[in-house]
């Protein structure tokens, strides 16, 4: 009967040992800070219809690097997100615009329609500029590309949430301009 106690004890020992172990290591999961589709790190898991955007001073307002693919000017993030931009022809307001949108990734990060969110720095303001646009495959070097057309409200600095699919790709800042 004592050997049978024994042998409980050493059982229920062992599944409290499982249980602490494997506790400690969710709690180090969560800690760790969560990253969007493209491993840049992100506020949270965001998605299109999750209505969890970043805001405010989670963003770097910094205006987005400017760099060139072949004769093409674009503004973003080299190898990883890039729209056109020519800076005889800027963003402006009120003006609709076409802009090619290019992205480097992964079939499976790339591969999708596009929605661009944007969120004015000063106001907070939010607003859809592309709604599901379909990509058009690879074009000059990048893994995929979308053309599109983009009308801002108002000038100032802008944070463009690209999401392909429903996940967020990547973003991009930039400053629109009254036009004259």
């Amino acid at each position: 009967m004592v050997n049978i106690k024994r042998g409980i004890c050493i059982i229920w020992v062992i599944f409290l040992l499982a249980l602490v172990g494997c506790s400690s290591k969710n709690e180090a999961e969560q800690d760790k800070p969560k990253k969007s589709v493209n491993n840049q790190p992100n506020v949270e898991e965001t998605t299109k219809e999750s209505g969890k955007d970043i805001v405010g001073e989670e963003r770097d307002w910094k205006e987005s690097e400017h760099f060139k693919i072949d004769n093409t000017k674009l503004i973003g993030k080299p190898n990883l997100i890039g729209v056109t931009f020519d800076e005889n022809d800027k963003f402006y307001v009120n003006k609709p615009q076409k802009h090619i949108w290019f992205f480097w990734g992964t079939a499976e990060q790339v591969n999708g329609t596009l929605t661009v969110k944007a969120v004015h720095q000063d106001t907070s303001e939010q607003i859809e500029l592309v709604e599901d646009a379909p990509m058009g495959g690879p074009l000059n070097g990048a893994n995929n590309h979308a053309p599109t057309s983009m009308k801002f409200t108002k000038s100032g600095t802008w944070a463009l949430d690209a999401y392909i699919g429903d996940k967020l790709f990547s973003s991009v800042t930039i400053i629109v301009e009254d036009y004259i």
